[in-house]
């Protein structure tokens, strides 16, 4: 089984991404899974707060990147025309 949300999937520290649940295992909030590929036990909890740390990242990549299509790039037309009638201002 694979940890996934969206495109962003837990991984085992040998680089595996695929996990199983041990014999022995009881079900509950402290769960271990076990690595499909080299048998590490990781718990739950590791697995999703690294999908969590890795959507933290990818966000701040996102926002330090500037977007030609952001909305935040540059103000459009209609923001500078919403501007003007704001102020008073007459057409020339």
């Amino acid at each position: 089984m694979q940890f996934r949300v969206g495109q962003i999937v837990a991984k085992c520290s040998c680089g595996s991404t695929d996990f199983k649940i041990p014999a022995e295992e009881q079900s509950g909030p402290h769960m271990n899974y076990m690595c499909a590929d080299c048998g590490h036990i990781t718990q739950y909890s590791k697995l999703v707060a690294q999908i969590g740390r890795e959507a933290s990242r990818q966000r701040k990549d996102r926002l330090a990147t500037p977007s030609s299509e952001s909305p935040r790039s540059e103000p459009g037309p209609a923001f500078l025309q919403r501007g003007k009638a704001a102020r008073g201002s007459d057409p020339d």
